[in-house]
């Protein structure tokens, strides 16, 4: 789950690598950037494709994403990953 805070706009990224041995010292990873852009109306997260490879790297990936401090939409919301 990642959680998006209130506050001001701002991008962030999320590391991933296999997890074991040292492949990340030879350029095994993987980053994702999150862009999350506040203003008065809409609170906007951005979710890029993930660059880079290691072995057993995910394909795919789902995403679940709380927003703190929104109000309830009136409207079911989308969600746009690039």
């Amino acid at each position: 789950m990642l959680t998006a805070f209130p506050g001001t706009s701002g991008t962030e990224s999320l590391y991933d690598d296999a997890g074991k041995g040292f492949g990340y010292t030879h350029g095994q990873f993987t980053r994702t950037v999150i862009a999350q852009k506040r203003s008065r109306n809409p609170a906007t997260l951005a979710i890029a494709a993930a660059k880079g490879k290691f072995p057993g790297a995910l394909g795919k990936r789902s995403w679940i994403i709380r927003f703190l401090t929104v109000k309830r939409p009136r409207a079911p919301m989308s969600a746009v990953v690039t």
